[in-house]
């Protein structure tokens, strides 16, 4: 449809893939194959989020599986291991289908997956290693938790700017808001699963 210039549906196929049922064996769903990809993604990243490095949490909810390269978009690489990555929800809101990259026809004319030096205007969790992009420093406290990030390469820079100051500013403001922070976490819980009325109407 895409390639036709007609217009895609709303339902993507990663949407389509989590209602997915086996004929023959009902342990095989789209969803328990999702929970399969994000539990072996999240133990690569040590149970950290891939662009902000900190803890996910718990519930599997909270740890939305990343698209590095929008799947509503860039439909080819839907299920292409190397443009799967475990976020949290603060960096997954934010992020949603924005594309970094200037090479964003040049990525979406091709099957090809782009390697690692042609994301060179933004940083890829898959494929760069993120200490030689991004330096942090966190601190926290009973009532308070801060994180300092900067840059290091364009690519950093670029994640910087588009991504980790919203989200150390955010911090910031929730942390030092206990009874807020309660509120954001159930409209998280509910935003976060997939196909939910609540998450749609929120």
């Amino acid at each position: 449809r895409k390639k036709g210039s007609s217009s895609p549906n709303k339902k993507t196929l990663w949407s389509e893939f989590y209602e997915y049922a086996s004929p023959t064996n009902e342990n095989v769903t789209g969803k328990s194959i999702r929970n399969h990809i994000r539990t072996l993604i999240e133990a690569e990243q040590h149970q950290q989020c891939c662009y902000c490095r900190r803890p996910l949490l718990t519930n599997a909810y909270a740890k939305p599986i990343e698209h590095i390269l929008p799947h509503s978009i860039f439909v080819q690489h839907t299920f292409n291991i190397l443009n799967l990555s475990i976020s949290c929800v603060d960096c997954n809101s934010k992020k949603s289908d924005d594309v970094w990259t200037a090479h964003r026809e040049r990525f979406w004319r091709t099957t090809r997956y782009p390697t690692a030096r042609a994301f060179s205007d933004m940083y890829h969790p898959r494929l760069h290693r993120y200490d030689e992009h991004i330096k942090f420093f966190r601190v926290q406290s009973n009532t308070h938790c801060i994180s300092i990030y900067t840059g290091l390469t364009p690519q950093g820079i670029k994640l910087c700017e588009k991504l980790l100051t919203h989200i150390s500013k955010l911090e910031v403001f929730i942390s030092a808001n206990s009874e807020l922070k309660k509120y954001i976490q159930t409209l998280q819980d509910e935003q976060s699963q997939p196909g939910s009325a609540a998450g749609d109407a929120i």
